[in-house]
């Protein structure tokens, strides 16, 4: 995995994430590439995985400007691990068990994750502590295979079903290779919370999982301090004068040690 990651977005974009300092995960079903969380079984699986798409092309892509940035919008750069870090020590194979109500779940140790343990379950959904370096973010493989890009992803042995989540968001067609596209994936599972106390989210998912209906459709992960700090900035091709000024405002006021550059193709495209 590269060490640096980059994303384009637009100016008013950018503001909210300075000012939040969170950034946005979208659902799958919502993304460009409409075909993406198609499985065997429907389109009801993309819904929940929630990713954020980055590239890890240190070029600026003209395709990745206009498609998602506007050629007045900007590329920002991050480290690859963004996000603030929640820790939960222990020896390695040990488990810790997390309370929501009637509702528990058992989360290995040591945990390192974007999310703190204690919001991995609530009411609604119950988050899958995948967080592995191998795992987030992943790199898209671009594929032409019909197996790869319509998985089977509901597999039945008697009354028991399991979800391979693992066989959505990890592929695309060849026809989005230009987009060398490394993404950040949360598996974000809706629950149905059983009567009674001291149940297990293995009580309830997935045989009462509901993939046809969502409660949500997009989802935040804190940046750490130290990345916003490090963050550097490219402005677009065609940025002209008052949106250089607006940038430069609004890096001063919410991420000041970063850094703001004119793109390599300034008066080479409109």
């Amino acid at each position: 995995m590269e060490n640096y990651l980059y994303h384009y977005t637009s100016i008013d974009t950018l503001a909210l994430i300075l000012k939040s300092k969170k950034i946005r995960f979208n659902r799958l079903d919502n993304v460009d590439d409409l075909s993406e969380c198609e499985s065997v079984e429907g389109k009801h699986a993309g819904r929940t995985l929630f990713i954020s798409c980055w590239t890890k092309d240190s070029k600026e892509n003209i395709p990745l400007w206009k498609m998602y940035a506007g050629l007045d919008g900007v590329r920002i750069k991050f480290p690859a691990k963004w996000y603030k870090e929640y820790r939960v020590e222990g020896s390695r194979g040990e488990k810790k068990r997390f309370f929501h109500k009637s509702l528990q779940m058992d989360v290995s140790l040591p945990y390192s994750g974007p999310i703190d343990p204690q919001k991995l379950i609530n009411d609604t959904y119950s988050i899958m502590p995948n967080f592995t370096p191998n795992a987030f973010p992943i790199e898209v493989e671009y594929t032409d295979d019909e197996n790869k890009l319509i998985p089977k992803t509901i597999f039945k042995e008697g009354e028991k079903i399991t979800i391979g989540l693992e066989y959505i968001g990890k592929y695309k067609s060849v026809y989005w290779e230009f987009q060398k596209e490394c993404r950040y994936i949360l598996h974000i599972i809706p629950l149905k919370l059983p009567k009674g106390s001291g149940a297990s989210i293995h009580d309830i998912f997935p045989t009462e999982i509901s993939l046809s209906e969502y409660p949500i459709k997009e989802y935040y992960v804190d940046i750490s301090d130290e990345a916003l700090s490090n963050m550097e900035v490219v402005m677009g091709p065609t940025c002209n004068e008052s949106k250089k000024l607006i940038l430069r405002a609004l890096l001063e006021k919410y991420a000041p040690n970063s850094t703001l550059s004119e793109s390599v193709l300034k008066e080479k495209i409109k």
